[in-house]
């Protein structure tokens, strides 16, 4: 688990400013609210120079397109979001640049723009010294073509050097190369939420992995299918890792047949235009064990007003394993199912790994002293079919734990998360530990 999780951390790092995916590693569950920026700021369009420098062309097919959308983490920005572009590598000149929009909606990022909404700056590759030029733009077109998206530009630069720009990302007519890569070992599987999923697997020379949106595993899949951002191949080289971009292009077929997931995918790396054919299988779960499961004192928390969540996490007093059942509902009482829960939050943990939960059905209802019931069963992807009574503490409890949590610490002690509370340390189910 650990080397997977080492090898997910070099694909974000690899993917630069793109925000990190929700991972099935779990790292971490807690429900936050993030606090807005309070301003953006923008360098200001520098003054036209004087042109008295040489006119220099810029022409590439490798322009790498990332969106970040702030949309969802920061509130303040009212509908402000950020493009960002490099292309170039395979000359002289790199070309890297930022485009401020205003538009919540990506496909209406396409059009022109004027140099108060750009940053573009020009480095020289043959020159380590250096450290790149910004441009004032007289022109600047962003527009999507039959190819792909296509960037043509004209900006001086502080010496008085034009430069004539024109970038397009595509895929090429034939790929450099294929190889074709047939992974041994199982792949590892997990949905990250009720309408996407991902498949990832390695051996010693490639990674690769898959997020499809879908709430359907079989199928056959073509490349806007796909979370584009976190699809693709690594190479690897001893504790290095190499993402080898976002494809061009991405296509899977998956195939369920004796229990088992088939799935062959192709990938046009935009790194280096080879053509990446993977194949990868996974055993669907299914009881191979089923263990009865009576818990009490399970701590239940509301979040049905402000996120539709109903919280609940349960665990032996060994802590040997935790129980976690996130429901998106507006009640408490009720009859759920699979497609009822926050696959996010919702998991077996065992040590520090977790399952996710491939299939579920089970009910809430009003107990004794104030407590809710917990009652019915969950597979996770352990293989292990978990029939469980779990009974809550008492409301009121949990009331005086919500009144207090304004003045309470909680930290991560060993992997477990735990509460200091006037002097003394609780675990997450409100017992005190020390």
């Amino acid at each position: 688990m650990k080397k997977i999780s080492t090898l997910f951390l070099g694909m974000i790092i690899a993917l630069g400013a793109v925000a990190a995916p929700q991972f099935g590693m779990h790292a971490d569950r807690t429900r936050k609210t993030i606090a807005p920026f309070e301003h953006v700021r923008k360098t200001p369009a520098k003054s036209p120079a004087q042109l008295n420098g040489e006119t220099i062309a810029i022409e590439g097919n490798d322009l790498y397109v990332a969106r970040s959308d702030y949309f969802d983490m920061m509130m303040a920005f009212a509908g402000y979001g950020m493009l960002d572009f490099q292309g170039g590598f395979k000359g002289k000149y790199v070309v890297n640049g930022y485009i401020y929009v205003l538009d919540e909606d990506p496909s209406k990022w396409y059009g022109a723009y004027t140099a108060d909404d750009l940053e573009i700056y020009v480095y020289d590759q043959t020159n380590e010294e250096d450290e790149g030029s910004e441009l004032t733009m007289s022109s600047f077109l962003y527009e999507k073509t039959a190819k792909g998206d296509q960037v043509t530009a004209v900006g001086v630069d502080e010496k008085g050097n034009t430069y004539n720009i024109k970038l397009t990302f595509f895929a090429p007519e034939t790929p450099n190369a294929t190889v074709t890569i047939d992974f041994q070992d199982e792949a590892y599987f997990s949905r990250t939420s009720q309408d996407e999923f991902y498949f990832y697997n390695e051996n010693d020379k490639y990674a690769a992995h898959m997020f499809i949106n879908s709430e359907d595993i079989e199928g056959s899949y073509a490349t806007d299918d796909f979370d584009k951002q976190y699809t693709g191949v690594f190479k690897i080289a001893g504790k290095d890792t190499v993402y080898m971009g976002v494809p061009f292009s991405s296509k899977a077929d998956i195939k369920l047949a004796d229990g088992v997931y088939t799935i062959n995918a192709e990938f046009l790396a935009s790194e280096d235009s080879v053509l990446y054919k993977v194949s990868m299988k996974y055993t669907k779960p299914y009881a191979k064990t089923t263990q009865q499961v009576t818990l009490q004192n399970a701590l239940i928390q509301d979040y049905t007003e402000d996120y539709y969540a109903l919280d609940m996490q349960a665990a032996p007093q060994d802590s040997s394993y935790v129980i976690s059942l996130s429901v998106v509902t507006e009640k408490v009482e009720g009859n759920y199912a699979l497609k009822d829960l926050d696959l996010y939050y919702s998991f077996v943990k065992i040590a520090d790994n977790y399952y996710d939960i491939f299939d579920a059905e089970f009910s809430v209802a009003a107990g004794e002293n104030n407590t809710y019931v917990y009652k019915g069963w969950l597979l996770a992807t352990n293989y292990v079919k978990y029939e469980f009574t779990i009974t809550t503490m008492p409301i009121t409890a949990i009331e005086d734990f919500k009144a207090d949590k304004a003045g309470t610490v909680k930290f991560i002690e060993d992997g477990q998360m735990y509460i200091l509370r006037d002097g003394k340390i609780y675990n997450m189910l409100g017992a005190e530990v020390k």
